[in-house]
């Protein structure tokens, strides 16, 4: 079990530093024409919130699990553990909501509706955009602070089997609910949010690989550039919710304390936490043009850097 701690670790930091530098760029890339008087395109502006608070995640778990795994120390204590849990809860619920916007702006500017609410909400989703991010933040905001009030610190002994013959009892850092219901209605707005993600994303698909196979079908409109837009949009489409899934999942394990601290299946879902929003920057840049050019822009300088050097 050490070992895999240590492994586990290894990939945390590799993961955390990979992120950060794959989601800061994502971040700064928009910021910096933002602040030069560009306009930045509700896309673009979605894709920030979202960088933004994927730092914030990978920021926290480089603190508790590190924590965990290493120093065993300052998480231990009341005040602070209650505080992390508390700004995770609330950075997690923006989080998903963010990327369930960016999936629902796709969908709605793509997939083609009859129907004439959706008409309008397809006009209007650009000028509503700022209003339902910041209304995530509050509404993660007010979700947060009582579910955090709900739950306390059990530090119990658990007993932990490492194989079929060997047991051993660990005192495990994990939360309770005092009465579940403000908790439960956390729980329910991310589940919310989850669940409009999956649906839009599924929608975005399907819409997108019927398109496909009508342009395959129309050799007149088919052009080998049309039809690769279309096949790298259905990619990044699944792998968001490739991303958005392996993210969720482990994340309200760990948050409902179904997995218990010390097992190999905790090492497992924080591993997996600490990947997804590593590889959500990566999607975002090669699905974005401008982002991939900006960052074409500076593996470039990078080189003639490099290459100035090696001459002197």
């Amino acid at each position: 079990m050490e070992a895999l701690n240590y492994i586990a670790l290894f990939l945390h930091a590799l993961a955390f530093l990979s992120g950060e530098m794959g989601n800061l760029f994502v971040v700064a890339v928009n910021l910096k024409d933002w602040i030069r008087g560009r306009k930045l395109f509700t896309s673009d502006m979605i894709i920030t919130s979202l960088g933004f608070s994927n730092l914030c995640i990978q920021a926290l778990l480089a603190v508790s699990i590190y924590d965990y795994l290493v120093s065993g120390g300052i998480y231990s204590l009341d005040n602070i553990s209650q505080l992390i849990f508390l700004i995770r809860m609330f950075v997690f619920s923006s989080s998903l909501w963010f990327a369930t916007w960016l999936s629902v702006f796709c969908c709605v500017k793509v997939v083609n509706f009859k129907q004439s609410i959706l008409v309008r909400l397809k006009l209007r989703i650009s000028a509503m955009m700022p209003w339902l991010l910041f209304g995530s933040l509050l509404f993660s905001l007010v979700i947060s602070l009582p579910a955090h009030w709900d739950l306390y610190k059990d530090e119990s002994p658990i007993n932990v089997t490492v194989n079929a013959s060997v047991g051993s009892t660990i005192t495990g850092i994990h939360f309770q609910s005092r009465c579940s219901c403000l908790f439960g209605i956390y729980l329910l707005g991310c589940f919310a949010a989850f669940t409009l993600f999956c649906v839009a994303a599924l929608l975005l698909i399907a819409s997108l690989c019927r398109h496909i196979q009508r342009m395959g079908q129309d050799e007149s409109v088919l052009t080998t550039a049309q039809l690769q837009v279309h096949v790298s949009a259905v990619r990044m489409a699944i792998s968001l919710l490739i991303i958005n899934i392996s993210f969720f999942v482990p994340a309200v394990l760990l948050l409902t304390s179904a997995v218990v601290a010390g097992t190999v299946l905790y090492v497992v879902c924080s591993t997996f936490i600490c990947v997804s929003p590593a590889l959500l920057p990566v999607v975002l840049i090669l699905g974005n043009v401008r982002l991939r050019k900006a960052m074409a822009g500076l593996l470039l300088r990078i080189k003639c850097q490099h290459s100035k050097q090696m001459r002197h």
